[in-house]
């Protein structure tokens, strides 16, 4: 099934209202978190360790002499699926260096700030992605780590967290100095789906946009969120995502009777790199991901007039998004597709939209790294 551009044209406007309901205090699907984007002061960067932690994968690094300095020593880390706090410790603990002293963690669970003296973090909101963490819930989750340092290793160590949009937010605005905090906004489209844009230079608003709701699910996304561990949450995500595309195509063919099976969204887009085209399978991956497009393109046309609306911007005025995520970047003709369904869903405007689409390599690292300052 394929919306019908009337069907997506409604979505966006769903979302704007959401948004601008959000901002005014009214509890619906979206937030709007606003977060400082505070960067904790060190004095020694090499004794510093960066990680980003996706819905799947860690990403760790070190960085150099000096924060100017590139990232060095990368690595990666496929995540499994947390059940508990003690799980996630345990696992910090395993990926963080013996000489680290300070350590900034890009978390993609919603979170809600704190600053402890200097210190950026977040009392985890709720897991998303299938995690569970249900005992981390409602604490300071680099406090928590900390602590477990301290307890384990009686090694003392200065935690620094944020969510990973949040700490995207700084990459924009070091990406954007001619535009400035007006017309930049970021985006996650991987194993997550997530937007935010700026208050003010040092003000981010996350949105959890994938837990929007004001839409029309699939059916295949009905049964996977009768599966999920998170019933009736991140409905857009669920629908949209790296993390859930592969269920969508796997659900369809067993209802339909096919033996066709995959394990992960980056084995859906090899079908549709490498497949048969006449398959049946081929058919049904090229929908989902198609789909998926079509719905991650009304929430970009959607903030597109958030921005407008917040900072009286000309419809004409140049935006910058800055888009983290595998599946955007290097998912089957993603990215072309959610370009083509903006122009469709645009196909009413006369002016010419003027969205710019930047990326930074290791962008998710470079963020956490940014919550840091000399």
């Amino acid at each position: 099934m394929l919306y019908k551009i009337s069907q997506l044209t409604e979505f966006r406007n769903n979302f704007i209202e959401e948004v601008e309901q959000a901002a005014v205090g009214v509890t619906n699907s979206l937030v709007f978190k606003k977060n400082w984007l505070h960067p904790f002061p060190i004095t020694n960067p090499s004794k510093a360790q960066v990680l980003s932690i996706s819905g799947a994968n860690i990403f760790s690094a070190r960085c150099g002499d000096k924060l100017s300095q590139n990232l060095t020593d990368i690595k990666h880390t496929d995540l499994p699926m947390l059940s508990n706090s003690k799980m996630f410790l345990d696992l910090i603990l395993e990926v963080t260096d013996g000489d680290v002293e300070t350590l900034a963690i890009a978390l993609a669970f919603p979170l809600e700030q704190t600053i402890r003296g200097k210190k950026m973090d977040g009392k985890l909101i709720k897991p998303t992605k299938e995690h569970l963490l249900v005992d981390l819930i409602g604490k300071e989750v680099g406090k928590e780590i900390e602590n477990y340092f301290l307890e384990k290793l009686n090694r003392r160590l200065d935690v620094v967290v944020c969510n990973n949009s949040v700490a995207l937010g700084f990459v924009g605005l070091a990406l954007n100095k001619s535009g400035g905090y007006k017309q930049t906004a970021v985006g996650i489209i991987g194993s997550g789906l997530n937007f935010g844009f700026y208050e003010g230079p040092d003000l981010f608003v996350n949105l959890e946009a994938g837990n929007f709701d004001k839409f029309e699910q699939t059916h295949s996304g009905e049964v996977i969120d009768a599966l999920s561990q998170n019933f009736n949450q991140q409905l857009f995500e669920k629908e949209t995502s790296a993390a859930y595309l592969y269920k969508h195509f796997n659900v369809v063919l067993r209802e339909e009777g096919f033996s066709g099976h995959v394990n992960s969204t980056k084995e859906l887009s090899q079908i549709l790199e490498n497949g048969d085209k006449d398959s049946r399978e081929y058919k049904v991956a090229c929908k989902i991901f198609e789909r998926s497009a079509s719905l991650v393109a009304t929430q970009i046309s959607g903030l597109h007039q958030v921005m407008i609306n917040h900072h009286n911007l000309k419809f004409e005025d140049p935006i910058q998004l800055v888009v983290e995520g595998e599946l955007f970047w290097s998912g089957y003709k993603f990215e072309e597709m959610i370009a083509d369904y903006l122009d469709r869903i645009y196909g009413d405007v006369d002016e010419d939209f003027n969205i710019e689409i930047k990326k930074l390599e290791n962008m998710n690292l470079s963020g956490a790294m940014m919550m840091l300052e000399e």
